[in-house]
């Protein structure tokens, strides 16, 4: 009897210690206190979702029993709008300045490469000066905007933090209309960057020659509007007649509604090519930058 029941204590033993053994392990690659990745993917909103080894390289915090958070007064999971347990896994993405429950972040990241929209989120989004807000879609996916005072709303679709320029789409019209009228950026805190100077004319008939570039949306039935660059070719005034003359803000297709502009103020391009995240904090009556991480060496900042 003893003879046969020695060898099943044994194996459960060696199931409890191996088990034990599985879970030391696990608790060693990730302790309560995560390392700092080398480095940390960006949301990208004009992509539709993310792979699983894009949002794995996002950190993650297993909690203590203490429950030490990131930020203490935050211990709500903005998806599932359940306070944090001990035990619970939680990853922070430093794009929304927040932290959420793994599972709950990786099923949305799956679908979304953008933040999540936070209950207690603040009237602005990102640096309060740049007047950023979201618009809602119900069949496409969400828009970031940008709203200049004298220019109307613009389509956010690509951000370059270490440039700091970001690539614009006009939502309300046609941009080269904008842009004869004068692009007027008053009251933001965005500046035109590598602008060329361009001819605008009125053809009567469409003008063939390398360089010249067709405006449809100010072209009608029998004329066409095109643009040339100031110092290049000039068509003849028996078939065109000069419009005005634009600093263009290049991009690649701008005269289809696309643009770049830059910005000085707040200056992030240190921190971010030190791999840090930029921070906006609270200073009085504006808004001042600080270099920082959500987790950094091995401690939760």
């Amino acid at each position: 009897m003893f003879g046969a029941g020695i060898p099943v204590l044994f194996i459960v033993g060696l199931v409890i210690y191996l088990r034990n053994k599985v879970e030391e392990d696990y608790n060693n690659r990730h302790p309560n206190q995560p390392e700092l990745l080398s480095t940390t993917p960006r949301l990208d909103a004009s992509v539709k979702g993310l792979d699983g080894q894009t949002i794995e390289a996002y950190p993650v915090t297993l909690l203590s029993e203490s429950r030490r958070l990131p930020r203490p007064n935050d211990n709500t999971c903005p998806i599932c709008l359940s306070e944090y347990q001990a035990k619970e896994m939680i990853r922070t993405i430093p794009d929304c300045e927040h932290y959420f429950h793994a599972v709950c972040i990786d099923e949305w990241l799956k679908l979304n490469a953008a933040c999540p929209l936070l209950i207690d989120q603040p009237q602005y989004c990102g640096y309060q000066e740049f007047e950023l807000s979201c618009q809602v879609q119900e069949t496409t996916q969400d828009v970031t905007i940008l709203t200049f005072p004298y220019a109307g709303n613009f389509s956010v679709f690509h951000i370059d933090y270490a440039q700091q320029v970001l690539q614009l789409s006009y939502s309300e019209g046609c941009l080269p209309g904008i842009l004869v009228q004068g692009l007027n950026l008053s009251g933001s805190p965005f500046m035109s960057v590598n602008t060329q100077n361009y001819t605008f004319y009125n053809c009567s008939t469409m003008v063939q020659y390398p360089g010249v570039t067709k405006i449809p949306c100010l072209s009608g039935f029998n004329f066409y509007v095109v643009a040339i660059l100031t110092d290049g070719y000039t068509p003849s005034t028996s078939v065109c007649l000069e419009i005005a003359k634009v600093m263009v803000p290049m991009s690649t297709d701008w005269w289809e509604d696309g643009m770049t502009l830059g910005w000085n103020q707040p200056d992030c391009r240190w921190c971010e090519s030190h791999q840090g995240t930029c921070l906006f904090e609270n200073v009085g009556a504006g808004l001042q930058v600080r270099c920082g991480s959500a987790i950094k060496h091995g401690m939760l900042h």
